[in-house]
């Protein structure tokens, strides 16, 4: 991306600005979450945010729901490897750090706690996040980026309502083409992912949020390709 982003490492960007210690936890409340018929009862509270199905704990995250579904839940890791870290316009900061606004956007708990930690690691900071969901305008990060968050703000809420106009603004801040379908492809896989963790009434906390997120940091999606055949539990652990 431009020089603003503070070139160097690819992966990294210039969106560090302000203080690094708001929690990702702290940008969603609480999701109160349905207990559902059919499904193993967990809690005796309805409003307490654990796991719906009898395969999940409430250290459970979204390799132990791959795990339980891995022959088909391993094409979807190995699409999300080159969409977020292949070649691209975007640097790998930039796009965890839109995966973590999409999921931000639509309050799922697990995916913006992680990702923003990966985000995080890779240059992005909490409280600019924070800021951009907030206040995409107010929000202290590159004036290019701006409108690329508008646009997978509005193809998560109201994708219908997409138009020339929408696509248009991305392309006069400088981005071509391969850029705004690069965008598509991050903001759907999110969506979806966004979808199953929180259908699956999977929440996290702070330590997954860590473990999750710098694993991804550190080693990319490849490795999360490879769901070992174990136990949830113990996938849940690496």
């Amino acid at each position: 991306m431009g020089e603003g982003w503070g070139g160097g490492d690819s992966r990294k960007c210039a969106v560090a600005r302000g203080p690094t210690n708001v929690k990702a936890a702290e940008v969603i409340a609480v999701v109160k979450v349905p207990r559902y018929a059919g499904v193993a009862a967990q809690s005796g509270d309805g409003d307490r945010p654990v796991p719906f199905f009898s395969f999940l704990s409430e250290d459970s995250g979204m390799r132990d729901i791959a795990q339980h579904d891995r022959d088909r839940f391993i094409y979807l890791y190995k699409f999300c490897e080159p969409v977020m870290h292949g070649p691209s316009p975007f640097s790998d900061a930039e796009r965890e750090f839109i995966a973590a606004f999409v999921s931000g956007v639509n309050a799922c708990q697990w995916c913006h706690g992680a990702h923003s930690v990966t985000a995080r690691a890779l240059g992005a900071n909490d409280e600019t996040l924070k800021l951009a969901l907030d206040d995409i305008d107010a929000a202290p990060i590159d004036e290019r980026l701006k409108p690329v968050l508008r646009y997978v703000k509005k193809l998560t809420l109201t994708p219908s309502r997409i138009t020339v106009a929408d696509v248009r603004e991305v392309s006069d801040a400088g981005w071509e083409e391969d850029a705004i379908h690069d965008a598509i492809l991050i903001c759907a896989v999110f969506n979806c992912y966004n979808r199953i963790v929180d259908r699956h009434g999977v929440k996290g906390r702070e330590d997954l949020y860590d473990l999750h997120g710098t694993r991804i940091a550190e080693g990319g999606y490849g490795n999360m390709s490879a769901i070992e055949r174990d136990s949830p539990a113990a996938a849940s652990a690496k």
